[in-house]
C-alpha cells in the first residue's frame, strides 16, 4: 500500500500479507534489512525470541526500510523490554534498583517505593498498546537519518492505522541522533528518559590515556592459551555453547527480561549475517570461552551479544578480553562504539563517556487516562 501525505513524500507499507512485493533498496541497510526482518516478519518473532511476542511491519520512505514492532497487552509470554514498555519501565526497574544498590538498603527501598508508586498509580496493562518505531529487537537501535517530513509522514500515517497505541521511539540519544531527538520535539513526542549508556569515540583516543585499557592490553598479551577466531571458523555446532554463554550471563546473572535468544536467532544470525561474531577458544581444548556478536550501521557499532564462560576464574579476564576485543574491532572499522548499559565503573575507566537515552513518545490522540502514565515518567524525567 501506498502512502501519500498532501504530496508530500511517498511512502510504502509492508506487513507478511505483501512483504513478497517489496524490493529491497540496493543499499548496506537496505540488504541487512531483508536479511534480518525477512525472516521475523514471514516467521514470527516467537521463532527467534522466547519472550518476544509481537508484530512487525516495514515502512520504506527516502529509500530507508524503518521496522515498526507492534505490541498487544495480551501477548502470549511475558516480553522482553525491547517491545514492552511495562517490562521496560517497571519489571525491569525493579531489577535494576537490586543490582544497582543492592549495597546500599535505603537507597534501594526509597526507588522501589517510587516506582511502586507509580506502577500502582498508573501502570494498566494497556501501557503495553505501543507501535515502536526503527525496533529491530535488540538492545540498541541505531537510526538512519530521517527528514522532519518523513517522521511527520510516518507519524500521521501510524496514528491513523494504530489510533490505540502510543507511537514510541526507543533508543534515541543526543551524541547519535541529536537531529532526531529535535525532530521528534518538534512533533510532539514526549521525552523520557529510558536508561543510560556508554560510547567511546576511537577518534579522540581518550581509551588509550585509560590505566585499564593499558592493564588489558598487557593482560592480551600474556594470555596465550586463549584465541579469538571470527565467524568463519564457528560452526551450527558451536552455537549452543555461544547461546548457554550469553544466556548464562544476560539471563541468569542480569535479568530474564533481557531478549531470550533462541537458538534459531543463533543460526540465522551466523547464517545471515545478522551479526559479525567472534569466538574466544581455548587453543588446547578447543572450548569456546567467550563470544561476542556486532552489528554496525552509519559508522556505529553496537554488540548484543556477549557470554563468557562464567565459571572460570576472574583473574582470566575473559569480560576484560571480550570489551578490549570489541574495543579493537571499532577502532579497525573506523566506528564509534556504543557500548549500551550496565558495568556502569567497568567501562568509564577504559574510557566510555555517559550519554542519556530517552523513549520519544507521541501518545496526543489517546484519551486521557492512557496519556497518563506517559505524562507522569515525562515529569519524572524533568
Amino acid at each position: 500500500m501506498c502512502f501519500n501525505l498532501n504530496f508530500l513524500l511517498p511512502m510504502q507499507h509492508f506487513d507478511k500479507t505483501n512483504i513478497h512485493t517489496l524490493t529491497f533498496p540496493n543499499t548496506f541497510n537496505g540488504q541487512y534489512a531483508k536479511r534480518l526482518l525477512l525472516p521475523l516478519i514471514q516467521k514470527g518473532t516467537l521463532q527467534f525470541f522466547d519472550n518476544v511476542d509481537c508484530e512487525i511491519e516495514l515502512l520504506k520512505i527516502e529509500n530507508e526500510l524503518i521496522p515498526i514492532s507492534i505490541t498487544a497487552p495480551k501477548s502470549k509470554v511475558k516480553n522482553s523490554y525491547v517491545c514492552s514498555p511495562i517490562t521496560h519501565y517497571v519489571d525491569y526497574g525493579f531489577r535494576e534498583i537490586d543490582i544497582e544498590f543492592s549495597d546500599k538498603p535505603l537507597l534501594n527501598k526509597a526507588c522501589k517505593s517510587v516506582l511502586w508508586g507509580f506502577k500502582t498509580a498508573f501502570i494498566r496493562p494497556s501501557f503495553d498498546k505501543v507501535v515502536m518505531v526503527n525496533n529491530w529487537l535488540l538492545s540498541t537501535n541505531l537510526y538512519p537519518n530521517l527528514s522532519l517530513t518523513a517522521i511527520e509522514v510516518m507519524n500521521q500515517f501510524l496514528v491513523a492505522r494504530f489510533p490505540n497505541h502510543a507511537i514510541v521511539y526507543r533508543s534515541v540519544n543526543p551524541l547519535l541522533n541529536a537531529d532526531l531527538l529535535e525532530l521528534l520535539a518538534e512533533s510532539d513526542f514526549k521525552k523520557i528518559l529510558s536508561r543510560q549508556v556508554y560510547m567511546i569515540d576511537p577518534q579522540k583516543g581518550i581509551y588509550k590515556k585509560k590505566k585499564a585499557y593499558k592493564i588489558d592490553l598487557a593482560l592480551q598479551r600474556k594470555t596465550t592459551d586463549l584465541k579469538w577466531f571470527d565467524d568463519s571458523h564457528i560452526n551450527l555446532q558451536d552455537l549452543p555453547r555461544i547461546k548457554f554463554l550469553y544466556d548464562d550471563l544476560y539471563l541468569q546473572k542480569y535479568a530474564e527480561y533481557n531478549p531470550q535468544l533462541t537458538l534459531a536467532f543463533f543460526e540465522e544470525a551466523l547464517q545471515q549475517k545478522w551479526l559479525n561474531m567472534w569466538v574466544l577458544k581455548d587453543v588446547n581444548t578447543g572450548e569456546i570461552e567467550a563470544a561476542i556478536g556486532y552489528f554496525n550501521r552509519n559508522k556505529v557499532m553496537t554488540t548484543p551479544l556477549i557470554g563468557y564462560n562464567r565459571s572460570l576464574p576472574q583473574k582470566k579476564g575473559l569480560y576484560r578480553l571480550s570489551t578490549l576485543q570489541i574495543i579493537e574491532e571499532a577502532v579497525r572499522n573506523g566506528d564509534l562504539l556504543h557500548m549500551s548499559s550496565g558495568a556502569a565503573h567497568f567501562k568509564r575507566i577504559r574510557g566510555g563517556e555517559a550519554f542519556l537515552v530517552y523513549n520519544m513518545v507521541y501518545c496526543k490522540h489517546l484519551p486521557v487516562h492512557r496519556r497518563m502514565p506517559w505524562n507522569a515518567f515525562e515529569g519524572l524525567t524533568k
